[in-house]
């Protein structure tokens, strides 16, 4: 009496930097793998790119579900498997098998050739789920903070004559040593020695010494203006008031640049 094959999926990925002789190495490896176990297949699912734009794991799940009569999926690695798409998602399709009452099983065919019931698989993933709840409250964090900055707000050390006054979300407004600040640009302006410069701050309670002074010239900050990482480069027009205009401030840099020169 012959008996039966088991049918089985193939499923394979690959990240946009890996080549495409890493399909074809993991599909070879589990086609090997069903032609000595005697196993059928039933179909192959691939997927590549970017982590979240995959698909084929999807219509694996829904295939499973709509053919009773496979009962397992080869991947040449599990993590091929638990790294297939987001891992709350990944949960939930093992779940929806699980409550159909169907033993579906993963066979890894280059790490253990033992079949793992997917009931398993999903244990391990809740660790798995804990990491990229955590990466993706990240994510949220950045693009919020890129937003921010983006709106022209501004989350660092405050350059001096600035503080925080809590109105709304925290405003940047001058303090009183503006006012000497203010003198300090128009005396730089009109080419003053940055030692008169900074015996003038000093002598109106401003501290400086003259490298802290130089980085105050270079702060365009005081434009009324930002520019960091967060804002990828760009030049974007702050929630505080500036002090000097854009084009004074590329006046005192030409200038600086002239002295290094």
């Amino acid at each position: 009496m012959e008996t039966k094959k088991k049918n089985c999926l193939i499923y394979s990925r690959r990240r946009i930097d890996t080549t495409k002789d890493s399909f074809d190495e993991q599909l070879d490896v589990c086609r090997k793998y069903c032609l000595e176990n005697d196993l059928s297949i039933r179909g192959e699912f691939s997927d590549y790119g970017r982590f979240q734009e995959y698909s084929e794991i999807d219509s694996l799940f829904e295939f499973i579900i709509a053919n009773p009569d496979i009962n397992l999926i080869l991947s040449a690695t599990e993590d091929r498997i638990i790294y297939s798409t987001n891992p709350t998602n990944l949960y939930k399709r093992i779940n929806s098998l699980l409550e159909l009452e169907r033993c579906v099983e993963l066979i890894c065919v280059t790490e253990n050739s033992r079949p793992i019931p997917l009931s398993q698989v999903q244990r391990s993933l809740f660790s798995a789920i804990n990491s990229y709840e955590k990466t993706v409250s990240m994510e949220k964090a950045y693009h919020g903070l890129v937003d921010n900055a983006m709106s022209g707000g501004w989350i660092g050390v405050l350059p001096t004559g600035y503080k925080r006054i809590a109105v709304r979300n925290y405003d940047i407004v001058h303090t009183d040593h503006m006012k000497f600040i203010c003198e300090a640009f128009k005396m730089k302006l009109s080419k003053s020695a940055d030692k008169d410069i900074v015996e003038y701050l000093e002598g109106n309670g401003i501290s400086i010494i003259q490298d802290t002074l130089a980085k105050m010239f270079r702060n365009i900050f005081y434009t009324g203006h930002i520019r960091t990482k967060l804002t990828r480069g760009a030049l974007v027009k702050g929630r505080h008031e500036g002090i000097i205009t854009l084009e004074e401030f590329e006046q005192l840099q030409k200038s600086n640049r002239r002295r290094v020169l």
